[in-house]
């Protein structure tokens, strides 16, 4: 039972959105759910905050998706597990209807995401849709894409779909009923997280992967996807003899992928809903992978002080098919710090 639903920024915690549900009463204090939120949140690290905690007889579940703070609350102990995959749902239902979900679309979707929460109990943008009758208001990007400014320096024809062609709304709106594209984009992500020493030898290394698909097409096609053929999943034990060139640890599916030529030819078939989904989720532990990137770390003490530089390298390893045209846009590194220091 959900009382509140808050939309918040990580980094300022200002709150964008709202939803009341029930009148939610604490105890013995002044203070609203959310700067109890903001107080706990002050108190322990960012990093060690686990997604489900009470304080001051309040339950709190929350969520990061794009720099967001996605907040439910109840006064009783709901299920963790059912609250978290609710505001996951609530995310992806944001982000049919707007296309992208940042702080900016958030403030000029404010009036359609209200509605969405007043309506938020049915979980299928599909269903949601007949009840709201706001229109988005997509956000556009001047900025230029790395493969953009590649093609255009030296005149190699690219077929690659910009980054952002995939950054609007799912849900069709009364103005783009017979301009927008009937197609579909296929996303292969994976998260690499490797543990290594301070000579980059690797002790420890698993890699999380997801077929992510975004759906534009009209009406209901059915869609293949084939994958490699030498693939193994070592939980399926009917799967055998394709080599041992790519072994999954663990593999889950979307519940409308079909999987009856998946054993003989690896090909997955389904009938894609509207909107975004994960039609496959892989895992694979201690893999013998070439990391794309390799991190060292140098410690050189500074004479007559007690500080220590710390110097860190990072090499790529990875080499590009096209030589010095092989880029790479969006780098993001963090580190923690000590309380004291200085960059």
């Amino acid at each position: 039972m959900i009382y509140e639903i808050y939309i918040a920024t990580c980094t300022t915690r200002s709150v964008l959105l709202r939803k009341n549900y029930r009148p939610l009463h604490v105890d013995g204090s002044s203070q609203s759910s959310w700067e109890i939120f903001c107080r706990k949140r002050q108190k322990i690290t960012e990093g060690s905050i686990a997604p489900h905690f009470v304080e001051d007889g309040i339950h709190f579940y929350y969520i990061r998706r794009g720099g967001l703070l996605f907040v439910a609350t109840s006064v009783k102990d709901v299920c963790a597990t059912t609250v978290i995959e609710f505001l996951s749902r609530l995310y992806y239902m944001a982000k049919d209807f707007c296309g992208i979900v940042t702080e900016e679309s958030v403030k000029a979707n404010s009036l359609l995401l209200h509605e969405i929460l007043c309506d938020v109990m049915i979980v299928s943008s599909e269903k949601v849709k007949p009840y709201v009758t706001s229109e988005a208001i997509t956000m556009g990007s001047c900025a230029s894409d790395p493969e953009e400014l590649v093609t255009r320096l030296f005149g190699i024809e690219s077929h690659r779909a910009p980054a952002t062609a995939a950054h609007r709304p799912a849900v069709r709106t009364s103005l783009d009923q017979g301009g927008q594209k009937n197609e579909i984009f296929v996303d292969l992500i994976e998260r690499l997280t490797v543990v290594t020493d301070a000579k980059g030898n690797i002790g420890r290394m698993q890699v999380q992967g997801t077929i992510n698909v975004k759906n534009f097409l009209l009406g209901h096609p059915k869609v293949k996807v084939a994958l490699n053929e030498d693939l193994q999943i070592s939980s399926r034990d009917q799967v055998k003899g394709f080599g041992s060139s790519a072994l999954l640890d663990r593999c889950n599916f979307h519940q409308c992928v079909d999987l009856s030529e998946f054993d003989t030819s690896r090909i997955i078939s389904f009938l894609p809903p509207p909107g975004e989904f994960s039609a496959m989720v892989y895992s694979l532990n201690e893999v013998g992978l070439n990391l794309p990137l390799r991190v060292t770390f140098f410690t050189r003490d500074i004479p007559n002080s007690r500080d220590v530089n710390v110097i860190m390298s990072v090499y790529c390893n990875i080499l590009g098919t096209i030589g010095l045209l092989m880029l790479s846009s969006h780098f993001v590194f963090r580190l923690q710090y000590p309380v004291y220091h200085s960059t």
